[in-house]
């Protein structure tokens, strides 16, 4: 079940319902996933195995109701199975007390972790595949998408919202402000930053794929309205992006902003001069956005230097640590032990005692598990990025720009922040790279032309 290529189409061949009742599918799927960040980004053990159920009961329900066309799941099996030789060497590294026994092999400081290591590992990999099964049916991305952006968007709404009113009574659950900067209910300014980054990348790219495919019919059709959403979507993340002052994140957002708008709007360029009663107001409420949130955050420029000393020195100090035990690392989740057992010097101690991650997603995961864990894990994604590159080689749609523009900011941000060791931005961004990479796996098999700005033929791009 799934596309079939019927005389060119793309034709959904799956169960009549599918077609139309399986619109609940999408939405369920998003509701799902991102659940993590209405409720401090699952930042805890509870919170981990939360998420890990989470995403293994979606992926089941999608198995059940959604199976992705066995043929295309194998081509992922190169994926899975160097992630499960990953995870059996972290557990082999974090679980068992024999490797406090032989002769150069150190016991893992938190072996009590090792359950919860692997309920998050199963998890993190269900959230991958539920993106890879959204992406394999037609129209489920597309409305994935634009569901993350709308439910996203609920999300930073009502963190704004809470820090108008204040977080007295039930609303003390949530902290969302720190130094007057905004954290939003994930608990985290920087991590509130890059999921900020990527709705608005999203948003935008959304966007101009409707512009592409609508041509000059745009206002007859009635899609101006969405039009307008998108808009919407894309400032409200971008001025709630400025809200955090996060530096790094700020300006890489910016730059992928220009990057996803430059190629949208080569694409979209038969209708954009219809739309400038649209464009003209956005670019100027963009315009108040910087002026209006961009305070802070050019003052926290001026001290860029500083918090990337900090930041080399935090690299420095946890590579000497991990190339204290290089192929067995420490364990699931000893980061917090790691810090007290090496306090390094007294300046070190006294600047990093309340740390919690390396800030550097590369430098984590060999802490985690060694240097085999890391490789294998890096491999996996290396050779799920061929696939995409393969998949797409020359035929990609601005959304696909888009998604590969969002997972390059995640990336980009967890090598010096700690957005992949949060449950819930974990989980996102494998959802994101799941959607990319199934859809690339698709594209691959059925040998689809991406869209070239004129409107769409192919069913796949039609949007509903």
């Amino acid at each position: 079940m799934g596309n079939e290529v019927v005389a060119g189409r793309v034709i959904d061949t799956g169960p009549k319902w599918s077609k139309g009742g399986g619109n609940w599918i999408p939405v369920g799927a998003v509701l799902a996933i991102s659940s993590g960040m209405l409720f401090n980004g699952y930042n805890s053990a509870s919170g981990q195995a939360i998420s890990a159920i989470v995403n293994c009961v979606l992926l089941i329900v999608l198995l059940v109701v959604a199976p992705l066309d066995a043929c295309r799941m194998k081509r992922t099996v190169p994926v899975l199975v160097l992630i499960a030789l990953a995870s059996a060497w972290a557990v082999f590294a974090s679980g068992f007390p024999v490797l406090g026994a032989g002769p150069g092999l150190p016991r893992p400081f938190t072996p009590d972790f090792l359950e919860i290591g692997v309920l998050s590992q199963i998890g993190g990999v269900a959230a991958l595949y539920c993106g890879v099964m959204i992406a394999g049916r037609l129209r489920f991305r597309q409305r994935a998408i634009d569901w993350l952006i709308m439910v996203a968007c609920l999300y930073l709404i009502f963190g704004l919202a809470i820090r108008a009113v204040g977080t007295d009574g039930l609303l003390s659950f949530w902290t969302v402000e720190r130094d007057g900067r905004f954290q939003g209910t994930i608990g985290n300014v920087n991590v509130t930053a890059a999921v900020a980054g990527v709705i608005a990348t999203l948003a935008l790219s959304q966007l101009f794929l409707l512009l592409a495919q609508s041509s000059h019919h745009l206002l007859r059709r009635g899609l101006a309205i969405r039009a307008g959403l998108y808009c919407f979507g894309f400032l409200l993340a971008l001025g709630t992006a400025f809200a955090t002052a996060s530096r790094f994140t700020n300006v890489l957002t910016m730059i992928l902003l220009i990057v996803v708008g430059v190629l949208g709007g080569l694409r979209a360029r038969h209708v954009l001069r219809p739309l400038l009663p649209i464009l003209i107001p956005t670019g100027a409420v963009v315009l108040l956005l910087v002026a209006r949130f961009t305070g802070l955050l050019v003052e926290r420029l001026d001290t860029i230097w500083g918090g990337m000393g900090l930041r080399t020195m935090l690299w420095g100090h946890y590579h000497d640590v991990a190339r204290l035990s290089p192929l067995y690392g420490y364990g699931w989740g000893s980061f917090p032990t790691i810090n007290g057992h090496f306090p390094g010097t007294i300046q070190f101690a006294q600047a990093a005692w309340t740390v919690n991650s390396a800030h550097n997603i590369l430098l984590q995961l060999w802490l985690n598990a060694g240097l085999p864990y890391l490789l294998l894990i890096v491999a996996a994604f290396l050779w799920g990025a061929r696939q995409v590159g393969n998949g797409l080689a020359g035929k990609w749609t601005i959304d696909e720009i888009g998604l590969a523009a969002a997972i390059g900011l995640i990336i980009a941000c967890s090598m010096i922040d700690i957005l992949l060791d949060v449950p819930a931005t974990i989980t996102l961004a494998l959802f994101i790279m799941g959607l990319l990479w199934g859809d690339a796996i698709v594209r691959s098999e059925v040998g689809i032309a991406a869209a070239t700005g004129e409107p769409a033929q192919d069913e796949r791009f039609v949007r509903r």
